[in-house]
């Protein structure tokens, strides 16, 4: 891959993921009623799946094997550390 592209397309992904972040908080409001609050904390999951997907696949175009459980792992203890 040539180096010039892989902060095209991190900003590209980028954008991408925002928009599914967007999309599904205007979903889960408008269409299923739901709170702001809890929309937007699943739109962020949303957004962070498919920013990281995406980012593994194309951007960095890595070929080791996914870091799901150390990334599911740091999540759960910024979540929880927050209180």
């Amino acid at each position: 891959m040539q180096a010039w592209l892989q902060p095209i397309r991190f900003v590209a992904i980028g954008a991408l993921a925002t928009g599914a972040h967007l999309l599904c908080l205007t979903a889960l409001v408008e269409i299923l009623a739901w709170p702001p609050v809890p929309a937007s904390c699943v739109g962020a999951l949303v957004g962070a799946g498919v920013s990281y997907l995406l980012n593994y696949r194309y951007t960095f175009a890595s070929t080791r094997p996914h870091a799901l459980p150390r990334l599911q792992r740091a999540v759960l203890i910024s979540a929880h550390s927050g209180e």
